[in-house]
């Protein structure tokens, strides 16, 4: 099982949080940059050929915005 998903774009706005200060969407993109976020599903195939196997399920949250070397970047979600 395996999946992929992309979400509607959102503008990395600053803002400023109690007690946190000024903070924006995704910390590590550029202000103002169009941030995606993403979504992943993987099944892992774990412990072969060493011994007995098993797969896990893995879900995983991204952000992702696109640099200005025009590379796609992704972090983790929080």
């Amino acid at each position: 099982m395996s999946g992929f998903s992309v979400g509607a774009p959102v503008r990395n706005a600053v803002g400023n949080r109690p007690g946190v200060g000024a903070s924006r969407v995704d910390n590590g993109a550029p202000p103002g940059v169009r941030v995606y976020p993403v979504s992943t599903t993987m099944s892992v195939c774990e412990g072969a050929p060493a011994g007995s196997s098993g797969w896990r399920t893995l879900q995983k949250k991204y952000l992702c915005f696109v640099s200005a070397n025009n590379e796609w970047t992704c972090g983790a979600s929080s």
